[in-house]
Order: C-alpha cells, then sequence, then structure tokens
C-alpha cells in the first residue's frame, strides 16, 4: 500500500513540474516559419543575463556551424521575435524602441530599421504587438497582438504597414503565428484560458476554415516544414505532426526544449533548450535520429531561433 501512494505521489509531482515548465517555455518567445532554400545563417534573440537581470534582448546571427555570431541590434530596450523573409533578404521582428512592443523590419545585417506597426495610433487595439513573420511573397506580416482585454489574436498587416486585417476575434490567447511556405495556410498556437492547453490551429489567410491538429504541450510555437507538409512544435519536449493533423510523433523527450525551427534545407531543426542551465541553441536531425548538438553556450538566454533560406 505504501508503494502504491508513493507511486501515486510520485506521478502526481512529475505531472506539476512538467505543468510548470511547460508554463516557463511558453513565455518565451517564439520562432515563425521555414522557407525553402540552401541552408543559410540563424538568427535568434538574446538575453545577455537571462530573467536574472537588468540587460536587454538584442538580435544576432549565427552559421549553423557556430561561426561568425553577430549582432544585428544594440540599444537600451527589448527587440525579441526574429524571422526571416522567404528571400532570406530581411528579418521581421518586435521590439520597444518606439516606446510600446511594435513591429519592424530591416536587412539581414541589421540596416534599416522601419516601423510596420505603431499600437499608439489605433484607438483602444492594442498593447503589444509581436511574434511576427513574413508571408511567402513578403507582402504580408502576420503576428499577434495582445489586447487591453489580457486576449491576443491573430493580425496582419501589409509589408509597408498598411491594410491591417484581424484574423481571429477569440476570447482566448492566440499567438505564434507561422504562414506557410505556398501561402496557403497560417499555423498558431491558441490557448484556451479555461484549461491552459496548447492546441495548433491552422486557418487560411483570411482567416476562415480553421482546423484544429493537437491538444496539449506540443502546440506550442508551431513551424512549417520547407515543402509544408508537417509542422513542427512544442513547449515541453519538440514534436511533429502532418499538416492535416494525423501521426504525432515525439523528437525529444526533455520538458526543457522548445521553440522549433526547421532548416529551410528540411534535414535539421533547431531549437531552443535549458537542458544545460540556461537557454541555448541546439540543432538535430529533423527525424530525431540524433542526439541534439549544443550550437550556443553563454550564461544568458539564446531563443526564438529561425533559418535563413539563401535562394
Amino acid at each position: 500500500m505504501k508503494k502504491t501512494v508513493l507511486l501515486l505521489a510520485s506521478m502526481t509531482i512529475a505531472l506539476m513540474l512538467a505543468s510548470v515548465v511547460v508554463a516557463l517555455v511558453a513565455t518565451v518567445n517564439p520562432a515563425r516559419a521555414a522557407f525553402p532554400g540552401i541552408n543559410g545563417k540563424i538568427v535568434f534573440a538574446r538575453d545577455p543575463d537571462g530573467s536574472r537581470g537588468p540587460l536587454d534582448q538584442e538580435i544576432y546571427t549565427i552559421w549553423f556551424n557556430g561561426n561568425n555570431l553577430t549582432r544585428l541590434t544594440n540599444n537600451s530596450v527589448k527587440d525579441l521575435d526574429p524571422a526571416w523573409s522567404a528571400d532570406g533578404k530581411k528579418i521581421v521582428f518586435s521590439s520597444k524602441r518606439s516606446g510600446k512592443g511594435d513591429i519592424y523590419t530591416m536587412n539581414a545585417n541589421g540596416s534599416n530599421p522601419t516601423l510596420i506597426t505603431n499600437e499608439r495610433l489605433i484607438k483602444g487595439l492594442a498593447s503589444y504587438d509581436g511574434e511576427p513573420g513574413f508571408s511567402p511573397s513578403g507582402g504580408n506580416i502576420v503576428f499577434a497582438r495582445d489586447n487591453r482585454d489580457y486576449y491576443s489574436n491573430i493580425y496582419k498587416v501589409g509589408a509597408n504597414g498598411k491594410n491591417l486585417t484581424r484574423l481571429t476575434n477569440d476570447y482566448n490567447y492566440e499567438e505564434n503565428p507561422a504562414w506557410s511556405p505556398n501561402g496557403n495556410k497560417i499555423a498558431y498556437d491558441q490557448k484556451d484560458p479555461n484549461d491552459y492547453v496548447h492546441r495548433v490551429v491552422t486557418m487560411r489567410p483570411d482567416g476562415s476554415g480553421k482546423r484544429y491538429l493537437s491538444r496539449g504541450e506540443e502546440g506550442l510555437f508551431p513551424n512549417w516544414s520547407p515543402d509544408g507538409s508537417e509542422i513542427v512544435a512544442g513547449g515541453g519536449g519538440i514534436y511533429k505532426i502532418n499538416a492535416d493533423g494525423s501521426e504525432l510523433r515525439r523528437l525529444t523527450h526533455s520538458y526543457l526544449d522548445s521553440n522549433p525551427a526547421f532548416a529551410p534545407g528540411g534535414g535539421k531543426i533547431v531549437f531552443s533548450s535549458d537542458r544545460d542551465g540556461d537557454y541555448d541553441l541546439y540543432i538535430m536531425n529533423a527525424d530525431g535520429t540524433d542526439s541534439p548538438q549544443r550550437l550556443t553556450n553563454q550564461p544568458g538566454d539564446d531563443y526564438a531561433p529561425d533559418w535563413q533560406p539563401i535562394q
């Protein structure tokens, strides 16, 4: 009887710890979409002192072999959520440099930062714009907007800052949108405020045709494969699921793994993990057949990776 009680207690504690870890990694910003091409640089956000100090997040690039670490932004505010355009020439990101969270674009070398959204000009709608991703054509940007009622929804806007359109209108936390490589779908994760379960959802670019693909921790941070046939996701381990919602597969078993993104060539996945004491970037085979290889190693946190397609 004592053994049974101890076993049940251990299982309960394990489930509680897993839930805490998933909640923690959900606060880390996500990756976006993978567009096809030759594998280029990996862009990511770095917080030099993690959550332990006052330093702000900046955006960096690094080659997938660990060479040529380059800092792209350098200011006293947070720069987050970087994602590549399909031609690998632009990066879209979120920043507080205008006073509140807005969407910006910049060139691949960090030059010419350009303000795309400005929530202060949109009466009563928003408190923060983040988690942006380009459409395949580069003409539109999809992003998440945290509204003043504390819910978040998915929007899109022209890359010129015009034609803002709300795509979802639900009392949920809808975040981390990613445009499919063929442009026909947008994937995002949805969290019901009543049960806090994350779901991968896809919809058409006009907001219609919603389809629920998964339910659970594998619903965090969806990212398309470059051929559009699969979605990799996860905030308590890395998962893959077919784009039609079939055949969910778990690739890693650490609850500290999150923020996955496909390589443009399709054969690799980069992700962020706290498995060695702070968040660093790791690379593994897209089928999960190898041991993940550590790409970055510094005392702060590296997260939200996205892999540059070279055309």
